[in-house]
């Protein structure tokens, strides 16, 4: 008993906590004189690993095992941290040299008895219990410590994405071992293609490859309200998951990246961050040793990641027609939507494919069960051109979402993005979108790969662009709120002149014996 006082006195004066579960629960149970905690008596030399036995009887105190230690005072390193709370690990020291033997050597089950019998007659008097009657009192139950297991619910209605999901989770070793190198997907996409649902199916399909639990941070790098989670805040937030407490995490990204290194190391642990802005975000929270899978959900392609550490990259595209009937079927029910074949076939054309716009109106579908199908579909082709028929509350809005990509764009892409709504071709090339810009060609790629790695314009054949059905809608929304009449038509203009320009070089080559009209040089 002098020995759990004296522990708990350094603990609570030198770092601020109470002894952990586990000493105190060994308290618990020998002032109730547990009899689990009896056993066979075994000789003093074997009970004494630090000091030599002193003859003559002397009281014993009880200690944990000596390969827990408590934490010692001073500063505070990464090894100190841990899944559970430092003070969890909390345990008496070995004796100091030349402190007598009965007062510091760990003792044995049946010293443990002997000494909560001794301190129950020390502390009771003449009155109290005999050893052969016991007080029974009821063990100390652990605090609550919930396993790490962070993930949100998996969708019920998902669908489809089996290829991307088969390359998934070829990355993991097919026998279940760990992973020989930190595993990092990177997925990829447009706003609203489904990015976060793939990676929580993903994540849960393979959480029993990670027993030491799942984390999960929302990165908030394309938040509407534009408050994205610095890297610093992310990783506290983990060290808080991972049962660090507030007062052992150092100040500084380096010195917090370390710990959180430190604590992951040996462990094997699925990371989910989702939404991230950039590479530079996400670096400080990878952990730095083998056997863990982060998987990354960005609307950019996140090119530093796959350069620099190895992540493997997997973008993904709107949904098959297949896949997009499958996506209405589940929520709407396959008896409703076989009623009216032809208004599913005219909604999943102009949702153009996409979940987050098929989600919204499979919504209004589904709170009014009663309207057609049919009406739900001229809704949308009256308002052709506009994303209106596609609002939802800020989470689930096209136009908010879309917004958010746009409003992180510089200020060439976000002009370029706007003027190619203008455009009325299937695809633009980079000699096209200069002209339709007013830039040189050697100008004009800087904007054209940062609107491609915002998931904002696809390349689809090297130097050949497409827009998004409905980003080409949103595009055209920004275009007409932001360019006035007089730019645009300089705009349109342009293009015309540079495609008539370009037939008329190419006259000599497709029909060298026709005669050419005379084109006045291009301003």
């Amino acid at each position: 008993m002098a020995a759990y006082r004296r522990i708990r006195t350094t603990l609570v004066n030198e770092l601020g906590i109470e002894p952990g579960a586990p000493l105190r629960d060994l308290h618990a149970r020998i002032l109730a004189s547990d009899p689990s905690l009896a056993g066979p008596s075994t000789s003093v030399s074997d009970r004494t690993p630090f000091a030599a036995p002193t003859p003559g009887p002397a009281p014993i105190p009880v200690s944990t095992p000596t390969s827990v230690s408590a934490p010692a005072s001073g500063p505070v390193t990464a090894a100190d941290a841990g899944a559970r709370h430092p003070a969890d690990d909390a345990a008496v020291e070995p004796p100091a040299r030349g402190v007598p033997h009965g007062r510091a050597a760990s003792a044995g089950p049946a010293d443990t008895a002997g000494a909560a019998r001794s301190s129950t007659h020390e502390n009771a008097g003449t009155t109290g219990p005999s050893p052969a009657e016991p007080v029974r009192r009821p063990a100390a139950q652990p605090p609550f410590s919930p396993r790490l297991a962070q993930l949100p619910a998996d969708l019920p209605s998902f669908i489809g994405r089996r290829a991307e999901l088969e390359r998934a989770r070829g990355l993991l070793p097919v026998d279940g071992s760990a992973p020989a190198t930190v595993l990092i997907s990177a997925i990829g996409g447009m706003a609203g293609v489904g990015k976060t649902t793939l990676a929580v199916h993903l994540a849960h399909q393979v959480a029993a490859h990670f027993p030491d639990g799942q984390l999960c941070v929302n990165l908030h790098g394309f938040d509407p309200s534009g408050s994205v989670t610095p890297p610093a805040e992310a990783v506290r937030v983990l060290l808080d998951a991972l049962g660090v407490a507030p007062q052992r995490i150092p100040a500084g990204l380096e010195a917090q990246t370390a710990l959180y290194r430190s604590v992951l190391a040996e462990r094997r642990v699925l990371i989910l961050l989702d939404n991230a802005r950039d590479s530079e975000q996400v670096r400080p929270l990878l952990p730095g040793a083998p056997g863990c899978l982060v998987i990354v959900t960005s609307r950019n392609q996140l090119t530093g990641l796959v350069a620099s550490e190895g992540a493997h990259p997997l973008t993904l595209n709107q949904l098959t027609p297949a896949e997009a009937h499958e996506f209405l079927t589940r929520r709407l029910g396959p008896e409703r939507l076989a009623k009216e074949t032809e208004a599913v076939q005219e909604i999943i054309a102009r949702c153009a494919q996409l979940p987050l716009a098929l989600a919204v109106v499979a919504a209004r579908a589904a709170t009014h069960p009663d309207f057609p199908l049919s009406a739900i579909a001229e809704e949308l082709r009256d308002s052709h051109g506009s994303l209106d028929a596609f609002t939802g509350d800020d989470s689930i809005d096209v136009r908010t979402v879309f917004s958010s990509s746009y409003e992180a764009l510089s200020a060439s892409a976000a002009r370029l993005f706007r003027l190619l709504s203008l455009h009325a071709g299937p695809d633009i090339s980079t000699p096209a979108a200069a002209a339709l810009a007013g830039l040189a060609p050697r100008d004009v790629r800087g904007p054209l790969v940062e609107l491609t790695r915002a998931h904002l314009l696809t390349e689809h054949f090297p130097g050949r662009y497409t827009l998004h059905d409905l980003l080409r809608v949103y595009a055209a929304e920004r275009v007409q709120a932001e360019e006035s009449p007089q730019d645009r038509e300089a705009a349109v203009e342009r293009l015309l002149t540079w495609y008539l320009h370009t037939a008329d070089a190419a006259y000599p080559l497709i029909t060298p014996k026709r005669s050419r009209v005379p084109l006045e040089p291009p301003a």
